[in-house]
C-alpha cells in the first residue's frame, strides 16, 4: 500500500478528517455522557459542550448564514425562519439547484453526513442507552430565531422518532448571555406524575444556546417536554440545527400520552355552563328570561352607565345585529365608557409596572402569580399559560363580576348576536408579556356552535395591530386532521386554515360565533409588548336549530328608548365600527 493511500486509510479510521471534535469519542468522554444522560433531570438528557472543532464550526456558520435561504414561519405555536430539509442535500439529490448549493457549502455537506454517519448513531446510542439500531434516515433542518422568536412546548413525537438532537451554532466569538433569552427549556412532569403525560407549570432547567454545543436526549412520548423561550435580542442570530435519529417502529405511548394526541384529542367531558344571571339552571329555562328580552328602565340605567352610548340604542342594536348576521362576528371598539375604560387601563398599567412586564425584559414565569390575591396560574403549557384573575379585586375584575354577569348584559348580548341564550362560562385572564398563550387544540370543538365573546384591555402600541408582538385572537378551521403542526417544524402556512384573526385593540368587545369545526387560540404575547393583554372571555351556549329562520325585522317595539345624546363623544368611532369590521 502507498504511503500516502495508508494515511488516509487511517486518518479516516480515526475520524482526523471528521468535523468533530475527537475528544467528544473518547471512552472515558462517553462513560460520563452516558452517566450524565442517566442522571438528567427533570428526563434523561445530555449537554455536549463541545462538539466541532472550532474550525468546523466556524465553517458550518459561515455557510448558514451565506449560503442558506431561511422561510418565515408562524404558528399559534412557533415564530421562527427554517432552512430547507437537509434530508435532502443528500450527493443522490436529482434537483439541478441543490446539487449547485451542494458545492457551495461543502462543510454543512460534511456535517449532514457524519451526523448520520454508522459512528455517530452508534455514539448516540451508547450516550442514550439505546439497544435497538438508529436508521440511517436523515431527518433534520436548520432554525434561526432572530428576536421574538419562540417555539412552545412539546416533546417531540412524531411517528418513528426515536433520539432528538439541538446543535447551536451561535457566533462562536461572541458569548450567548442570559438577557438574550432563547434558552432550551426542559420541563417535568405535573407532580412527578409520570403516567399524567402534564407537563408542569414552569420550566425545571434551561439550557443557554451555547455556540458548538448539543443537547440530545431520548423521545418519551408525555415525558421529554420542552419548548425554545422567546429570543430577546438581534445582536446574535440564534441559530441552531435541529434533528431526529430514527428507530424501525414508533416508542410506546405515541398514540395515546404525546403532546401531539393531546392536540388531537377529544374533550374527555363537555363544557359546564353556567345558569344564566336570572335563571335557575343552564339550558332551555333561559328563553323564558332571554327570548325577545325586554329591557326594564333599571337594567337601561345599568346599561348606560358602564358602556357606550354608541351601543345603548336600539338602532344600533339593529345594525350590530345585522352586521353579525352577515359575518358572524362583530368588534365593538371604545366599547365601555372613556372615563371608565381609562380607569381600567390605568390601573392594568400600574399592575404591569409593578411586574416590571414587558418591553423586552426577560422575567420568570412565576411573575405576578399569587393565589392569596387572586392570579391563578393556568396550564398545561402544551396547551395554554395565562393566569387566571379571580379574587383580585381590579377593576376588570369587577366589571366581569357585575356588569358582564348581570340580566341587563346578558339581555345585551341576546339583542346584539339575535340568538337564543341558554349557558354561559366566563373569566377574567392576563397574558403576561414573555410568558403567556393559548394553543389551538380539538379539545376545544364543539358539539354545536357557541357564541364567545371578548372585553379585551392593552396598553396602546403599533405591535398589537401588526401583530408583531403577538397577542392577537384567532379562530382557524379544524377539516383536516392533519391541522395540528405540533413539532413537525415544517409547514407553517396556515393561512388556509385561518378564518378569523382579532387584534389585541384595548377596549373592544368582540362577539363570534364559533361553530363546531372552529378552534382558537391567543397568540403568545411578545415580551417585546407593552404589556400584557388583559381580557375577559366568555363562551355561551346557545340554541341551535337549523330550521330557525332569521328575524329579519327586529323586535325592539317593545323596548325602544329615546336615543340619549350625552356621551356621544364615548365611542365616537364605534358604530362605523360595528359596521365595517369583518
Amino acid at each position: 500500500m502507498p504511503p500516502a493511500q495508508k494515511k488516509r486509510k487511517v486518518e479516516a479510521a480515526s475520524g482526523g478528517d471528521s468535523l468533530f471534535d475527537e475528544q467528544t469519542f473518547s471512552p472515558e468522554s462517553v462513560r460520563r455522557f452516558a452517566k450524565e444522560n442517566r442522571e438528567g433531570e427533570p428526563y434523561a438528557h445530555v449537554v455536549v459542550p463541545k462538539l466541532f472543532r472550532e474550525e468546523g464550526v466556524r465553517q458550518v456558520v459561515e455557510e448558514a448564514r451565506t449560503q442558506l435561504e431561511a422561510t418565515f414561519k408562524e404558528t399559534d405555536l412557533f415564530k421562527m425562519y427554517q432552512t430547507l430539509d437537509l434530508a435532502n442535500f443528500g450527493d443522490d439529490c436529482a434537483d439541478e439547484k441543490m446539487r449547485e448549493l451542494r458545492t457551495k457549502v461543502p462543510g454543512i455537506v460534511k456535517l449532514r453526513d457524519t451526523l448520520y454517519s454508522d459512528r455517530f448513531r452508534a455514539f448516540v446510542r451508547s450516550v442514550c442507552g439505546i439497544e435497538a439500531e438508529l436508521a440511517p434516515r436523515v431527518d433534520m433542518a436548520m432554525q434561526a430565531y432572530s428576536r421574538g422568536g419562540h417555539l412552545m412546548c412539546h416533546d417531540d413525537v412524531i411517528g418513528t422518532r426515536a433520539v432528538s438532537f439541538i446543535i447551536y451554532l451561535t457566533d462562536p466569538d461572541e458569548a450567548w448571555v442570559p438577557e438574550f433569552g432563547g434558552d432550551l427549556e426542559l420541563y417535568g412532569l405535573l407532580d412527578g406524575e409520570k403516567k399524567s403525560g402534564r407537563p408542569s407549570d414552569i420550566p425545571v432547567k434551561c439550557v443557554p444556546p451555547t455556540s458548538n454545543s448539543m443537547v440530545l436526549f431520548k423521545v418519551v412520548p408525555g415525558v421529554t417536554y420542552h419548548a425554545v423561550a422567546e429570543t430577546l435580542t438581534d445582536e446574535i442570530p440564534r441559530l441552531s440545527l435541529q434533528g431526529w435519529f430514527h428507530a424501525a417502529a414508533q416508542p410506546d405511548g405515541a398514540e395515546t400520552a404525546s403532546s401531539i394526541s393531546i392536540l388531537k384529542g377529544k374533550r374527555e367531558s363537555p363544557v359546564a355552563f353556567a345558569p344564566l344571571p336570572g335563571v335557575a339552571e343552564a339550558g332551555p329555562a333561559a328563553k323564558a328570561v332571554y327570548e325577545d328580552p325586554t329591557v326594564t328602565e333599571e337594567e337601561w340605567a345599568l346599561l348606560k352607565a358602564h358602556i357606550s352610548s354608541e351601543y345603548t340604542t336600539p338602532k344600533a342594536w339593529e345594525r350590530i345585529r345585522a352586521k353579525f348576521a352577515e359575518t358572524g362576528s362583530v368588534q365593538l371598539r371604545g366599547f365601555l365608557k372613556k372615563d371608565k375604560a381609562a380607569a381600567i387601563q390605568q390601573e392594568l398599567d400600574g399592575v404591569d409596572g409593578g411586574d416590571n412586564v414587558g418591553e423586552g425584559r426577560k422575567l420568570p414565569y412565576t411573575t405576578g402569580v399569587n393565589p392569596d390575591k387572586g392570579f391563578h396560574l393556568v396550564g398545561p403549557p402544551v396547551i395554554r399559560r395565562y393566569v387566571k384573575v379571580d379574587g383580585s379585586g381590579l377593576q376588570l375584575e369587577g366589571i366581569a363580576k357585575g356588569l358582564m354577569s348581570s340580566v341587563a348584559f346578558t339581555k345585551l348580548i341576546a339583542k346584539l348576536s339575535g340568538v337564543n341564550l341558554l349557558g354561559k362560562v366566563q373569566e377574567t385572564r392576563r397574558f403576561r408579556a414573555g410568558a403567556d398563550y393559548t394553543v389551538a387544540h380539538h379539545g376545544l370543538l364543539e358539539p354545536d356552535t357557541r357564541l364567545d365573546t371578548n372585553l379585551c384591555f392593552v396598553k396602546e402600541s403599533d405591535g398589537w395591530i401588526t401583530g408583531d408582538v403577538g397577542g392577537f385572537e384567532c379562530f382557524i378551521a379544524a377539516e383536516s386532521s392533519d391541522l395540528v403542526a405540533a413539532e413537525t417544524y415544517g409547514n407553517g402556512d396556515d393561512a388556509a386554515n385561518d378564518l378569523l384573526s382579532l387584534e389585541a385593540v384595548s377596549n373592544t368587545f368582540s362577539i363570534v360565533a364559533r361553530d363546531e369545526q372552529m378552534m382558537r387560540f391567543t397568540k403568545y404575547v411578545s415580551a417585546f409588548a407593552p404589556g400584557s393583554r388583559w381580557d375577559i372571555a366568555a363562551s355561551y351556549e346557545i340554541e341551535c336549530d337549523d330550521d330557525d329562520e332569521e328575524d329579519e325585522e327586529g323586535d325592539e317595539e317593545d323596548d325602544e328608548k329615546p336615543e340619549d345624546d350625552d356621551d356621544d363623544e364615548d365611542g365616537a368611532e364605534g358604530a362605523e365600527e360595528a359596521e365595517e369590521e369583518d
